[in-house]
């Protein structure tokens, strides 16, 4: 999930970097005792290239998220990453474009295309490690992402809400894979003809475009 950021008012436009964010949710999120220990999150990159360029052999390079640690993970936690100068998902004409701009993103790139074009990246491996406060046992989890699978210009959809009868805060598994645009109307199409490379398991997440009122939404 990639969120196209707002510009900041100022006498020269500055637009902030995006930020790629991944989201976990603790399957154990609405039980007592369920949390996860000394979680930890790491993300790392592969790059096979393109076209007559592409390699046999993968490059993986680890992608440093702003919150890659977690004393007491609970319900659900988002692991962010900024796409800027320093990031290895950036190409390298991304990367020059953004110095020669003061190091700060262009204008003109503040579109779902243009972000889209600016990476350079084939795959990324999220991982998640810690201790089940459960068992005491190690628990991990593990997911792979194709360069389809991102979506630009979308938000998660909110899933904590407060239980009427006992007050107490609660994930509504049933919106984890949801998505919502973002409110500036920037978010790409995601049905269109548009071919941005091999989807992988794009098509399992819905689009949410309306909430359920059954709950106070968090």
């Amino acid at each position: 999930m990639v969120q196209v950021p707002e510009p900041l008012k100022s006498i020269k436009t500055i637009v902030p970097f995006p930020v790629i964010t991944f989201q976990v949710v603790n399957k154990l999120c609405n039980e007592l005792g369920g949390e996860i220990m000394d979680a930890n999150m790491r993300v790392v990159a592969s790059d096979r290239g393109s076209g007559a360029s592409a390699s046999v052999v993968a490059s993986f390079v680890k992608v440093q998220l702003a919150e890659f640690e977690h004393p007491f993970f609970n319900r659900v936690w988002h692991g962010r990453h900024k796409l800027d100068q320093s990031s290895p998902l950036m190409s390298r004409f991304a990367k020059v474009m953004i110095a020669q701009n003061g190091g700060t993103w262009p204008e003109d790139w503040n579109n779902p295309k243009d972000i889209r074009n600016a990476l350079r990246f084939s795959e990324l491996i999220v991982t998640l490690t810690g201790i089940s406060n459960v068992s005491a046992a190690t628990v991990h989890a593990y997911k792979r992402y194709k360069y389809g699978d991102l979506l630009i210009g979308y938000e998660f959809a909110p899933v904590l809400y407060k239980n009427p009868d006992t007050q107490r805060l609660k994930v509504d598994m049933r919106l984890i894979h949801d998505v919502v645009g973002q409110k500036d109307g920037r978010a790409e199409a995601v049905n269109g003809e548009e071919d941005i490379g091999d989807r992988g398991s794009f098509e399992s997440i819905r689009l949410k475009e309306n909430e359920s009122k059954d709950f106070e939404r968090m």
